[in-house]
């Protein structure tokens, strides 16, 4: 088999399971509706991020990288760009997601108070019938 239909092939294959897991996540969002739109919102989120500028000028330069040489090499740097794009975003994320659990003065908000553990049943059978240890 020549290296241009063994790599379509696996472009196929890869295309089809991504659309597989988008598809099962749309199908778990309506089964869920209320995480559904702070998913989508993040989803949305996410997919802007290829347009902030410090990521948009590195597609012009990535792209054309990715298609000198052989098909495997250009999917292997498309897929390593989109690796440590999305590395980096999340380590942003959670950092600026510490600083605002840090600076917040009452977490968990109130209402919502954690569990302790002498509010947590203590046995197994007690777990089922809600039942507290003593």
């Amino acid at each position: 088999m020549t290296p241009m239909p063994r790599a379509r092939g696996l472009l196929v294959l890869l295309a089809s399971v991504l659309l597989s897991v988008t598809l099962g996540g749309l199908l778990w969002l309506a089964a869920t509706p209320t995480l559904a739109v702070s998913a989508a919102l993040a989803y949305a989120a996410g997919l802007s991020m290829i347009i902030l500028p410090c990521t948009l000028p590195l597609v012009f330069i990535v792209v054309p990288l990715s298609l000198q040489g052989s098909p495997g090499r250009g999917l292997l740097t498309a897929l390593l760009f989109g690796l440590g794009l999305t590395i980096t975003i999340s380590l942003y994320a959670a950092l600026v997601a510490g600083v605002g659990v840090a600076a917040s003065p009452s977490w968990p908000p109130r209402g919502t108070a954690r569990r302790t553990e002498a509010s947590r049943p203590s046995s197994p059978l007690a777990r089922g019938r809600g039942v507290t240890g003593a």
